[in-house]
């Protein structure tokens, strides 16, 4: 008897002695991603607040992308009903779910062709979007004040989604999304290291691009590639050259708090950056499309 309470209480304070023997596990700390001069200074450069609608048009017709501070007050909310509301499907560019996933809200991204054609409805297809998650149904409304900056007042969505990029998730393959404009809304904060878009500003006019022809953006390829080039001597001068237009970031990581908006021309090549960090980075995307053309008129 005596032998087996010496064993029951050896096993009970075995654990804790244990444990304090063993080295103490420190949790790791997250990746310290910065962000280089030149993309800092064009942050700072497209940036204003969410009320000065006529900055914002001014900035979106100089850079094609502006970023609107704090104009969505609820953006957890937005993701929450986003996520209980839309249809899960695959991330465009991406090979697995693992590295993120698309909510479909609005649209259908199969049928979905760039120019203003495809289904404006909800993904569910039967109306249950502005039951279940009016905050975001409110935020595709038309009179939506951001949906003036990209200058179309006759524009419709041709495709509403949150995207999840999830923790060590890879990067996205570059892209662009045709004609229009695209309008993203951070549902957090997004830093660095979560793998915000990175996006490719254009020098060029617009209307440079044609379709989805490749070969049409030579030009684009090539003033992409003198920036990278140029940026490696020229980093202490980065506010004025971007200011004036002179040179701009090859690549830039689109970072903001939580509510930010960013509104950037479609043609544009991007993608979503890989998840570095040790949570989840949902982004509200809304997709832009000039109004189709009435085949009956």
């Amino acid at each position: 008897m005596r032998f087996s309470r010496s064993m029951h209480l050896a096993a009970l304070l075995l654990p804790p002695a244990a444990a304090l023997l063993a080295p103490a596990v420190v949790p790791k700390a997250p990746p310290r991603v910065a962000l280089r001069p030149e993309e800092v200074a064009f942050l700072d450069a497209i940036t204003c607040d969410a009320r000065d609608l006529r900055q914002a048009e001014a900035l979106y017709e100089k850079y094609g992308v502006v970023r609107l501070r704090r104009a969505a007050a609820n953006a957890d909310l937005l993701a929450r009903q986003a996520t209980s509301a839309g249809v899960v499907a695959d991330a465009f560019g991406q090979k697995r779910r693992e590295d993120r996933y698309t909510i479909h809200l609005r649209g259908d991204a199969r049928k979905w062709q760039g120019d203003g054609s495809d289904s404006t409805d909800d993904s569910a297809g039967d109306g249950r979007l502005e039951h279940l998650a009016p905050a975001v149904a409110d935020w595709l409304d038309e009179r939506r004040p951001w949906r003036a900056v990209c200058g179309d007042d006759e524009s419709v969505i041709g495709l509403a989604e949150l995207v999840v990029s999830l923790p060590g998730g890879s990067a996205q393959r570059w892209h662009y999304d045709g004609v229009g404009a695209t309008a993203q809304v951070a549902c957090c904060d997004i830093t660095a290291a979560l793998g915000p878009t990175e996006l490719v500003p254009r020098i060029l006019p617009p209307d440079y691009v044609h379709g989805r022809s490749r070969a049409a953006r030579g030009p684009y390829d090539v003033t992409t590639l003198l920036s990278r080039v140029g940026w490696i001597f020229l980093r202490p001068f980065a506010a004025k050259l971007i200011e004036s237009r002179t040179l701009l970031p090859a690549t830039v990581r689109l970072c903001g708090a939580a509510g930010d908006v960013v509104v950037y021309d479609a043609a544009m090549f991007h993608r979503g950056g890989a998840n570095r960090a040790a949570v989840a980075r949902p982004i509200l995307a809304i997709h832009v499309r000039p109004k189709p053309e009435d085949k009956n008129t």
